[in-house]
């Protein structure tokens, strides 16, 4: 029940400069929004819709693994920017100490200085490959 039957709802609104909200360009907002998050718009692998790749992660993070790893992939796409499910086992928890440049990591996951995820170590194979 965490994602809903039809995946998160987003709401644009779009207000001019003069301060008039312009219900034309919230609507194609909205109209590009529901296209982006089709399957084969959303995915690299175009092989699940936005609210599939949400329910994944929803799954993921509430079943064994205890958490859930989407690589944003910019640069592809018809919208610029897809998803990529990972396995959570391809982070790097053997990954703890400090970077070359100084920057802390912990079982993969470098943090800033205050402590918030700045990048993720991954493994090149997955650990149960040989």
């Amino acid at each position: 029940n965490i994602v809903g039957p039809k995946g998160w709802a987003i709401e644009f609104t779009y207000t001019s400069a003069r301060g008039r909200l312009n219900t034309r360009v919230a609507a194609a907002l909205t109209a590009a929004w529901a296209d982006f998050c089709r399957k084969e718009h959303c995915t690299v692998d175009r092989s699940g819709s936005y609210t599939d790749l949400a329910r994944l992660s929803v799954r993921r993070w509430k079943g064994a693994d205890g958490e859930a790893l989407v690589e944003i992939v910019p640069g592809v796409g018809k919208y610029g920017v897809q998803f990529r499910a990972l396995d959570v086992d391809l982070l790097d928890e053997t990954y703890t100490g400090k970077t070359p440049a100084g920057a802390e990591v912990r079982m993969g996951v470098e943090l800033d200085a205050r402590g918030a995820p700045q990048a993720y170590h991954l493994l090149t194979r997955h650990p149960s490959e040989v």
